[in-house]
């Protein structure tokens, strides 16, 4: 399956638009990817979306780690132990 008939089923299954809406935003993407300079590019595909930078992440943790323990901070961010060590202790 292309990228664009996974963007415009996830448009249109995941996000509930139209298939015509789903279709017409998934050409759109697709053109702002190869202007972007993302044409014949590689992706890792995340098993979860987040909303925060890996900065915010980090901060966010070390924030939490005086007052969370590592299990809680991995149920809190949805992160795995491993993850928050590496945050936690990852340069600034």
């Amino acid at each position: 399956m292309a990228l664009f008939d996974h963007i415009r089923d996830g448009l249109h299954e995941g996000a509930g638009l139209s298939r015509d809406e789903a279709e017409r935003l998934a050409v759109l993407v697709i053109q702002w990817g190869g202007d972007a300079g993302f044409a014949g590019a590689r992706f890792y595909w995340p098993a979860k979306a987040r909303t925060m930078t890996r900065a915010e992440l980090s901060a966010a943790v070390r924030a939490d780690h005086g007052c969370l323990s590592v299990k809680e901070i991995c149920e809190k961010h949805d992160l795995s132990a491993p993850t928050v060590y590496r945050l936690l202790f990852e340069e600034s």
